[in-house]
């Protein structure tokens, strides 16, 4: 529970979902264009692919109690700040700020946390704690719409105060678990491949390179699926309502895919759940309303699976022993990848009248990274028992170069 209420008072929770929330307020406020002010998101993502590989180092030298706390201080920091701004630049740079000072309220550090609790079906338990970004995208937009009716600095400053309740339930509650590297079970963190390591393995580049580009598909089905629906001739509210779906089925996309990542091998769940958005891209090809709900659910079952996957897939593949580091990066490919997809399919979208090619496209780099992940391998572990193979023979080795703890 803790988990849950980290991820969705925290950067991937209700700082992700705020962003969309406040562009109409602030085109009405100041004229902006609707560019102008859905820019922040590529604020936001740049700011956390920055953070994101810092996330680890800082939790194994203070722990993830005080990194979680003085992270979620800053975002609140940043979101009391957003407040006073009145420029395009000014309400950017804002949004950097609080990604840079808040990246450790995200997905890095409460995977880390949960991961290290024990054993016992850590993938559901994952999934369970990453359904708090759910849980935001569904408050946060009514909670804003609601507070910024009369003035659209009420909405940051809401959000500031609730940064700083959940900075101190998270102080408090990190206070009586195991959640410190000295205090987390030994024999979950002492096994697995180093950040040096890791990174001159193909299976690094092949995770980070996979999810970079699910993460461009999906962020930009979910940018643009308004605007195409309206493109169609549906109404902005017809269009708004079907988008709706995809916060309520990345609810049921987080718990499912927690549950399964405990029974089925990694990387074939992994490449079925790439397929979901490119179905839905295929679906958004067509042409009617029960179409477009398909693929609104597709989607909200693909952006609802997709981090519960890559930080498992993580320790999977590498072990433990230095999974936040990993991670870390990973996020940050991750991150770039959701950046630059939405933008992109714009530009397609502008360039070509319409967003059939973008659609396509979609599809193909989909289906690039399906069949990528089917190459995954597990890389670090120690076999439990029986006599020394070859694979435990591989890991001996990796243990004398320092690559696998011992």
């Amino acid at each position: 529970m803790l988990a849950m209420l980290g991820m969705a008072v925290g950067i991937n929770g209700m700082a992700f979902y705020a962003v969309g929330a406040m562009i109409g307020p602030l085109q009405a406020a100041f004229g902006w264009s609707r560019a102008a002010a859905s820019s922040a998101s590529i604020c936001l993502m740049a700011g956390q692919m920055i953070a994101a590989p810092l996330v680890g180092p800082a939790m194994a030298r203070f722990g993830a109690r005080s990194v979680a706390t003085a992270s979620g201080l800053a975002m609140a920091a940043g979101f009391a700040a957003m407040g006073l701004v009145s420029t395009r630049f000014a309400y950017g740079a804002v949004w950097l700020l609080t990604a840079l000072g808040g990246g450790a309220t995200g997905a890095v550090l409460w995977s880390r946390v949960v991961l290290t609790q024990g054993s016992a079906r850590p993938g559901l338990r994952l999934g369970l704690a990453l359904c708090g970004t759910g849980l935001a995208g569904i408050a946060v937009p009514l909670a804003l719409a609601r507070v910024m009716a009369a003035d659209w600095r009420d909405g940051p400053w809401l959000l500031s105060g609730v940064a700083v309740l959940g900075a101190a339930v998270v102080w408090i509650g990190l206070g009586s678990a195991p959640s410190e590297p000295d205090r987390a079970d030994p024999g979950l963190v002492t096994h697995g491949w180093t950040l040096r390591a890791a990174r001159r393995s193909g299976a690094f580049w092949l995770l980070a390179g996979a999810f970079a580009l699910i993460a461009a598909c999906v962020a930009g089905l979910i940018v643009h699926l308004v605007p195409l629906l309206v493109d169609r001739g549906l109404s902005p509210g017809s269009a708004a309502a079907i988008a709706g779906g995809i916060g309520l089925a990345a609810l049921v996309g987080r718990a499912t895919s927690g549950w399964l990542l405990d029974r089925w091998h990694p990387p074939l769940l992994a490449a079925g759940v790439v397929l979901l958005p490119a179905l839905a891209a295929l679906c958004l090809l067509g042409a009617g309303r029960q179409a477009s709900w398909v693929a609104a659910l597709l989607i909200g079952l693909a952006a609802g699976a997709e981090i519960d996957l890559l930080a498992y897939l993580n320790g999977w593949c590498f072990g433990l022993r230095d999974s936040a580091r990993i991670h870390g990066w990973l996020v940050g490919g991750f991150c770039l990848g959701s950046a630059l997809g939405p933008p992109l399919a714009g530009w397609v979208r502008d360039a070509t009248g319409s967003y059939r090619e973008a659609l396509i496209g979609a599809v193909a780099l989909l289906m690039l990274a399906g069949v990528s992940l089917l190459g995954l391998r597990r890389v670090a572990g120690v076999p439990s028992a029986g006599p020394r193979s070859g694979r435990r023979q591989s890991v001996d080795r990796l243990e004398k170069r320092g690559q696998v703890g011992t």
